[in-house]
């Protein structure tokens, strides 16, 4: 019997931690971030997951690409595409719209989303 409490106990415990975490957007608040997969044709997958609670958006996901004169883009699971700097806001409409607020109902940065994208950029490979 003793050894059936244990599990039961253990078993509780194990779905107590997964839980734990606070109902970010699929963020790995809880762990460290997923590793990213890799680059192709100067495009990056993305997402909450990757970043953990950097995330700076309110959508899952996306893609970053770097196009142009060092123009930073994020692509949403949609397919629209978001400026991420001044430079990519001539052609793409801002990412403001999806931008996640932190504590204080301050912003999230884009710093950390912004630099990835611009190491796409052929004079940064």
């Amino acid at each position: 019997m003793r050894t059936l409490t244990k599990l039961v106990l253990l078993g509780t415990a194990a779905l107590a931690l997964t839980g734990c975490g606070g109902g970010g957007q699929g963020t790995a608040e809880a762990g460290a971030p997923v590793p990213m997969p890799p680059a192709r044709n100067g495009e990056q997958p993305i997402s909450a997951a990757n970043m953990g609670h950097l995330w700076p958006l309110t959508v899952p996901g996306g893609v970053l690409t770097c196009v142009g004169d060092n123009e930073a883009v994020f692509t949403d699971p949609g397919g629209r595409s978001y400026a991420l700097n001044e430079r990519a806001e001539r052609h793409h409409p801002s990412i403001e719209p999806l931008r996640a607020q932190g504590e204080g109902s301050e912003k999230i940065s884009l710093g950390a989303l912004r630099s990835k994208t611009l190491k796409l950029c052929p004079e940064q490979r």
